[in-house]
């Protein structure tokens, strides 16, 4: 992971570098440090569909229910197919 911190350092305006970022941390189980560059790759890029899906589901897994259904709501817009997935998981563990 610190190398890739290290490009995003170098890159800090770089959407997909903090994309990548997070995806390392995430599977690190930094899920906390993997939200924040989810959210700085989306305030980069808000059409970044990936990042958005990944923020979305890792809310679902902390269950953080109301900040998944908020990211839900941007995912909608940009691919209601993975949108409709992550709802049918989250409705699943909210039971």
């Amino acid at each position: 992971v610190t190398i890739r911190q290290k490009v995003a350092e170098l890159s800090p305006n770089d959407s997909r570098t903090h994309l990548a970022l997070g995806i390392a941390l995430e599977s690190a189980g930094k899920e906390a440090d993997a939200i924040l560059e989810y959210k700085k790759a989306l305030e980069l890029n808000p059409l970044s569909i990936d990042a958005s899906y990944n923020l979305a589901f890792l809310y679902i897994l902390n269950k953080r229910f109301s900040d998944a259904e908020s990211e839900l709501e941007r995912l909608k817009k940009l691919n209601s197919r993975w949108a409709d997935q992550l709802k049918r998981l989250l409705s699943m563990l909210r039971r």
